[in-house]
């Protein structure tokens, strides 16, 4: 497996971990085969977006509110280590963003 592709599979299974040991309550999600998305499976994307672009406290507040628990610093962690190896295209990084 190449490297970039570990350390993909690598930071998912981190984040994946993390969220599972945080997480306070059920994780709701859709079937593969369904083309809509739940907001547990989105908000995970979010986060990355958050990590990416936003403010450290942006990230640590919604770490908390995906883990339903005052705090979630292992998978803000997790999460922000991961958006290392994600490559942010140019016109994003110069235009700003729109997480909420």
């Amino acid at each position: 497996m190449p490297g970039r592709c570990r350390e993909a599979v690598h930071d998912h299974a981190t984040v994946m971990s993390a969220l599972r040991a945080e997480r306070g309550g059920r994780w709701t999600f859709m079937p593969a085969s369904c083309c809509r998305v739940t907001d547990d499976e989105l908000e995970p994307i979010r986060l990355m977006a958050l990590a990416r672009l936003g403010p450290g406290s942006a990230l640590e507040a919604g770490a908390a509110r995906l883990a339903r628990q005052n705090g979630a610093p292992r998978l803000a962690a997790a999460v922000r280590e991961a958006a290392k190896h994600v490559a942010v295209p140019q016109q994003e990084a110069t235009e700003g963003h729109a997480l909420q």
